[in-house]
Order: structure tokens, then sequence, then C-alpha cells
């Protein structure tokens, strides 16, 4: 077992580790996957070698496609010690397949189950029990929604989560406005395919996952300017959770930002890194 120390350094988020000369360095690697004959792409980001033991993984899960994407944090994850894929979810970003709000969840699960196997963990020097997924504005959505079926996941991370069921709900336009960015970016039958999809899947209403959350490692970050309601969208589930007495980290975080943590990054990244390295070396 590696000493606590060696497994996560939040110092190094923002300054490239010391290597000794015959270590290896960090680097980053094409990545892919078949899900339901339909190959994802992706990137996966691998520390140096001055890491020893298996690393932690973060899957990380980008917003509806043409919006921000999480690289940056990632990258500063993988200088800390963790590895970090990278996934563009079916349909989007050139991904094969169709794109689907349930086959964003789908993909989360496939890709973390995979690496939760031992045999595959082993070709990126992961630690399949130290697993954590991350997503931003609808990647957040992807992760809830997918942790309810990986109860063996050691935390999920959110940014800014976007509720995709209650925000269809509240404005049957929303999804109409989003493709209008995404569009380009997509393979997909247009809104009506959309709604139809969430329509079908109620359950993705965040207040749902509290029996399946309840105990589980939880990283939650808002922008104090984001324009989401967060009232309507995330806050029920996240006052149930503080109900619920728990030896799991749970914790919510505040910055002063809008929905893309533009005026925050480096913040909100520091605070993450530290999530990862407590939970990581409880």
């Amino acid at each position: 077992m590696a000493k606590k120390e060696n497994l996560i350094h939040p110092k190094y988020c923002f300054k490239d580790m010391p290597l000794d000369k015959d270590e290896a360095i960090a680097d980053y690697r094409l990545w892919q996957m078949k899900i339901h004959g339909s190959t994802v792409y992706g990137e996966v980001l691998l520390p140096n070698g001055s890491y020893k033991a298996p690393r932690p993984l973060i899957i990380f899960f980008h917003g509806f496609p043409g919006g921000h994407r999480s690289e940056d944090i990632a990258s500063a994850l993988r200088r800390a010690g963790c590895v970090a894929i990278c996934p563009n979810h079916r349909g989007a970003w050139g991904s094969q397949g169709k794109f689907l709000i349930s086959n964003c969840v789908e993909d989360a699960m496939t890709i973390a189950r995979w690496y939760h196997d031992p045999k595959h963990a082993e070709e990126y020097h992961i630690n399949p029990d130290l697993i954590f997924l991350a997503g931003h504005s609808m990647g957040g959505n992807t992760c809830i929604n997918a942790a309810k079926e990986l109860p063996w996941l050691k935390g999920i991370i959110l940014l800014a989560p976007g509720n995709m069921y209650v925000s269809m709900k509240k404005d049957p336009k929303a999804m109409d406005n989003l493709l209008k960015v995404g569009a380009p970016m997509l393979n997909c039958d247009g809104p009506a395919a959309l709604k139809k999809d969430l329509e079908e899947h109620p359950e993705y209403d965040f207040v749902q996952a509290y029996e399946a959350l309840k105990d589980m490692n939880i990283c939650l970050c808002l922008g104090s300017q984001d324009p989401l309601d967060y009232k309507a969208t995330i806050q029920p589930l996240w006052d149930q959770l503080k109900d619920h007495k728990t030896k799991a980290r749970q914790k919510k975080k505040v910055f002063p930002c809008g929905h893309g943590f533009c005026n925050a990054r480096i913040a909100v990244t520091r605070y993450i890194a530290e999530f990862v390295k407590d939970v990581c070396e409880a």
C-alpha cells in the first residue's frame, strides 16, 4: 500500500512535478470504446511516473455539446496524480451513434464499469476502487443518474449540475435553445427526440437520486451568478442529503462566478483536488 502522502498532491495542480531521469513523463493518449456498436472517442490523461501506487480515475463528462468542457480541470488533476478520461458521448463531437440524454447516462455507466474491472484498470495503472465521475452542467445530470447504478464509486464531482428533466418541464423550449448552439456538434434526431427521451425518464429528476446517493462522497460546486434555478434543480436533493447522517464526505461550495466558473476555475480546481485527496486518503 502506498504511503498516503504519495497518493494525491493538490499543490501540483498548477505546476509540473520534478522528475527523476528514469521516471516516465506525463502524457496523453487518444482513447476510444465501443458502446452498443458505436465508437465513443476521447482522450486519457496520464500522470508522470513519480506516482508509484495505482492511480485514482476521474471520468469527466461534458455538458451539452457546444458549451464549455473541463479539460483544464482534468489536466490539473492529472498533474496532482489522477488518471483522467474525457469521453465525447455517443453522437457528440464526432463519436458515433445517436445523442440522447439516456445514452449519456449509459455511456457513463459503461465506461466506469469497464475500469472497475481490475484487468482493464491495469492498462492505465488505475486503482479500480478509486473511481470518480465528474461533470459540468448536463454532465452533472450524467454523473448523478449513472451513480445511482454504481454504488461502488468512490465519489461524484458536480459542477453546476443541470437537472435536464426539471429544466425541460419548466421550459419546454429549453431543448430547442440548446440545440441551436449544439447542433453542429451533434448527431441527433432533433429537439422532439430529446424531449421524448427525457419524458420517458422521469427518474432523472435529481430528487429521486437520494436513496442511491445518500452515503456517497459528493463534491458540489455552484456559481453565485449562474442563471440556473438551483432551488428547483439541485437544492431539493441537497436538502435531503443534509438531513441524513452519513460518514461520507458531502461538501458544497458556492463560488463567485457564472455557469462556466470562468471567474473561479483555479479555486474550483483546488477545491475538487482537495476533495479527491481527502476521500482517497481517508
